[in-house]
């Protein structure tokens, strides 16, 4: 007589792409995203690891294994990237974050003139107090990118403040002076950029930013292909002042 296998000693067949591909097929389309809005999914941050930062920290609950100073990381996957990345910027911005006291929560997004007006300057670089109110009004540089080869990724988004500004302008200057090979100004998003975080150093401390006294850590590597443009075209469709006002808001480690 046979012997009957135990069905718990029954080990689950793994699906092969293939086979999930096929089985796909057959809901014509169907993804289970169809009701999904804007307000569903969180678009990222990236972000510089800093030597005190709780990522860093075994003991935290913020802790990320292997990570280390200087390096980039996406705040929603808690993925590391390492010093240096390869991006596409497809849009830039330059705004003022109205923070509450002690960066004690996001309140809004301002343009640069009203910005201005709602706040008063500080000793403190980029930064204004609301002339109405104790909040901080943080002048802030916004990149929008696309990290090459992974752009169906999707946008990732790349703020910088204080003294990520000065770096944002020579990058900026940099991007504004390209010229296409027939001579025409190249748009932001037509070349592939390497980022590389600098160690900054001062009687304040230490700290990892996208340059130093020295340098700029940002040079330009190539031209994008015409699927990456394909890619740049479909993030720019989904952008908007009012996503970037909710990725603040869903951010509030930021």
């Amino acid at each position: 007589m046979a012997k009957t296998q135990d069905p718990k000693s029954v080990t689950k067949r793994e699906t092969t792409e293939i086979e999930i591909t096929k089985s796909l097929g057959a809901f014509d389309g169907v993804t289970g995203f169809e009701d999904a809005d804007s307000q569903s999914f969180a678009t990222p941050f990236l972000r510089i690891l800093q030597p005190n930062s709780p990522q860093l920290m075994d003991d935290s609950e913020s802790y990320i294994e292997g990570s280390k100073p200087g390096f980039f990381f996406n705040n929603v996957t808690n993925e590391v990237y390492g010093k240096e990345i390869v991006v596409i910027p497809f849009k830039f911005e330059r705004l003022f974050v109205e923070w509450k006291p002690d960066r004690g929560g996001f309140v809004a997004l301002h343009d640069v003139e009203d910005g201005e007006r709602l706040s008063n300057p500080t000793s403190r670089f980029g930064e204004r107090i609301g002339k109405n109110n104790e909040n901080s009004f943080q002048e802030t540089h916004t990149f929008y990118f696309l990290i090459s080869e992974r752009e169906e990724e999707g946008p990732i988004i790349f703020p910088l403040s204080s003294t990520g500004i000065k770096h944002s302008r020579k990058w900026m200057s940099m991007a504004k002076m390209l010229r296409l090979p027939d001579g025409g100004p190249a748009a932001l998003f037509s070349s592939e950029y390497t980022m590389t975080t600098l160690l900054n150093e001062n009687e304040q401390g230490r700290w990892y930013q996208i340059g130093n006294k020295a340098a700029l850590g940002v040079t330009r590597k190539n031209w994008i292909s015409e699927d990456q443009l394909e890619a740049v075209r479909q993030a720019i469709k989904m952008f908007s002042r009012e996503k970037l006002r909710e990725s603040f808001e869903k951010s509030a480690d930021f």
